[in-house]
């Protein structure tokens, strides 16, 4: 729903004309896109062979009987190509990945890999350097190693990184999600 997301946008704007009421409705159809919505989407893209032309007809299905809405259809796709939609998506479902699924995963995995650590601390093994054996040290030791690269590695994932969508609108250079 990022084409709606970028009109949503622009209908916030301080140029906008659009009333508050009718960017609250652009708005409201956005944040409630619900699995339906998307199964319509889908019976569309089946005539249309184009997803992101499906978007734009399912949204003036959705607001064609709007009165402040409803005249400015045509523009819904105006000044906005597939490459532009494609890339602002593809940005949100990687950032909202990132932080939904990837990170907690990898929180729960260090926690995990945290706690075999102690449990394994005392017990002895043969350390390998260069394919040969080496000292002896504990797993406990060499699961705190891991933990501790692994927590390196997440600290870099945090703050947040910004993930960059290019847009061809002149005025929408660079958007940071």
């Amino acid at each position: 729903m990022s084409c709606w997301r970028w009109r949503t946008i622009l209908a916030s704007s301080s140029s906008s004309p659009f009333p508050d009421a009718a960017a609250a409705r652009l708005r409201a159809l956005a944040n409630g896109f619900s699995v339906n919505d998307a199964a319509r989407v889908k019976a569309i893209e089946a005539t249309t062979n184009h997803d992101v032309k499906a978007v734009e007809y399912f949204i003036k299905e959705r607001l064609k009987d709007d009165p402040e809405l409803g005249p400015a259809l045509e523009f819904v796709h105006f000044a906005c190509t597939s490459e532009d939609i494609n890339n602002l998506s593809y940005a949100l479902m990687l950032s909202q990945a990132r932080q939904e699924v990837l990170l907690p995963k990898l929180d729960a995995l260090i926690e995990t890999l945290r706690a075999l650590a102690h449990e394994y601390a005392a017990l002895p093994m043969l350390s390998r350097t260069h394919g040969q054996t080496a000292s002896p040290t504990t797993v406990g030791k060499e699961l705190a190693n891991v933990v501790a690269r692994a927590c390196g590695a997440r600290a870099k994932c945090w703050p947040p990184c910004r993930c960059r969508a290019r847009s061809t609108a002149r005025w929408a250079t660079t958007t940071r999600m």
